[in-house]
């Protein structure tokens, strides 16, 4: 009971208060003894810190970041049962956040890596402060704040080349890979300024302690309990059929709610065209709706690359809310009954001109007769130039000859009769010249100019 009267109490303090008073609390009723075995009680679960152990500089070099390519945060890293590493971090005032310490007041820790640049977890932001406004008197929850998932002018850890995303284009959230810790806590700064966060968020450190050891990706959810135990992680928060809510009511030993029944129907609608032509280095980007017309029940769409054939340098990444990674072939997205989501497919493209296809598969996670698939093309070739023509072909008594490439302006013209000979050439001064040819016996001649050879019959 008195364990109880301590966490209604604690729920509402800071940490760093809620960790003095129950210490005070343990000395007074237990003494010394018991205060100094009090950090063994989570530590002897939790795995030893990975720090930080001083607060750091403004002037702190970021570590250099490797990339983490293969989208598969689920697992990676620390799995469900398994401790997790113990951690100290600060948020933009110097104020620490320790995980043993916030576990040692009775509650469970969930925390959940961010980043301003991800458009996912500013979508998902609204959800985050929806668990803290339910689950924040009986949870500690906070954010993470990790490298920056598609930085501005530098390469993405996540996609292995820069990746800026149209969202980030169009609600001006273009930032760099910071350099120092300095410019790390400025753009925590402005997306505290912009956004509404209702849970505290603590950066990571100089050397990306938490995103190297967790092996998280943009928007990893860790839910730890009381005894330094991973009970739950979301290698994309939130995404099916991952769900938090749930998870934190089983945790705290409440009913979960009933996930909707799946039995829905799965079809897919093409915006545009499945084939692009781009320039070389831009993005072809195919958009479609996943709908599912059954309004009694919830369906699962499976979307899958079955082949590509893509040159060396291009990728192709499947997208939903989430962009997933050029080497994930694989996703599956949930449909509400009667509801749709956009899909789209981006081919990231090379330098030199070549051409892609990219075979990709819809089908219905329980019905798997309900399927689809279609062939996405994308070219960066640049079309051949038009060649020089002429008509009316064939032709009585004149003829109009094209020059539609400016290298051809100037350049000799000649006709051959089906004998060889030459029986007129000039040079066009202009890109269409009339030639009278009523004179001219009937017969089959050829236009020559340049490596162009086109047959005209005068009858």
């Amino acid at each position: 009971m008195k364990s109880q009267y301590l966490i209604l109490i604690f729920g509402h303090l800071p940490v760093a208060y809620c960790v003095f008073w129950f210490t005070a609390v343990i000395r007074r009723m237990f003494g010394v003894a018991m205060l100094i075995m009090l950090p063994y009680f989570v530590q002897g679960q939790l795995l030893p810190t990975i720090g930080l152990h001083d607060v750091p500089t403004a002037d702190d070099s970021i570590c250099d970041i490797p990339l983490r390519l293969q989208g598969n945060f689920d697992e990676l890293g620390f799995q469900e049962g398994s401790p997790v590493p113990d951690f100290t971090f600060y948020d933009i005032y110097n104020n620490p956040f320790t995980l043993s310490a916030a576990l040692n007041l009775g509650k469970p820790a969930l925390f959940i890596t961010c980043s301003y640049t991800c458009p996912v977890f500013r979508d998902r932001l609204s959800a985050i402060n929806a668990l803290q406004a339910q689950f924040g008197d009986q949870v500690t929850i906070v954010l993470i704040y990790t490298v920056e998932a598609h930085p501005k002018g530098d390469v993405s850890p996540y996609f292995g080349f820069e990746n800026v995303s149209a969202a980030n284009y169009q609600e001006g959230i273009l930032y760099g890979q910071p350099k120092t810790y300095g410019e790390r806590l400025s753009i925590v700064s402005d997306m505290l300024a912009n956004l509404q966060v209702n849970v505290p968020v603590y950066l990571d450190g100089p050397c990306n302690e938490f995103w190297v050891n967790y092996q998280c990706g943009p928007v990893t959810a860790y839910l730890v309990d009381t005894n330094g135990l991973l009970f739950s992680k979301h290698g994309w928060f939130n995404s099916f059929p991952d769900n938090m809510t749930n998870d934190l009511l089983l945790l705290l030993g409440n009913q979960p709610t009933p996930d909707d029944s799946l039995g829905g129907s799965v079809a897919f609608s093409l915006i545009d065209g499945p084939s692009a032509a781009v320039d070389p280095q831009e993005p072809a980007v195919f958009y479609g709706w996943l709908y599912n017309s059954d309004s009694s029940a919830g369906a699962v769409a499976e979307v899958f690359k079955t082949a590509q054939r893509l040159p060396q340098g291009w990728s192709a990444s499947l997208c939903t809310d989430i962009c997933y990674s050029p080497f994930q072939d694989y996703i599956s997205v949930y449909l509400p009954a009667g509801d749709s989501v956009l899909f789209s497919l981006h081919v990231y493209t090379a330098t030199v001109p070549d051409s892609a296809a990219i075979s990709v598969r819809f089908r219905n996670l329980t019905d798997t007769l309900q399927q689809q698939e279609l062939v996405f093309r994308v070219t960066t070739l640049s079309p051949p130039p038009p060649m020089p023509g002429v008509y009316p072909n064939p032709a009585s008594g004149f003829v109009i000859l094209t020059v539609p490439s400016q290298p051809e302006l100037e350049s000799q013209v000649r006709i051959f009769n089906s004998s060889g000979r030459v029986v007129y050439e000039f040079i066009p001064r202009t890109a269409v010249s009339v030639l009278e040819v009523s004179h001219w016996p009937a017969g089959y001649y050829v236009v020559v100019l340049g490596n162009a050879r086109i047959p005209l019959i005068k009858f």
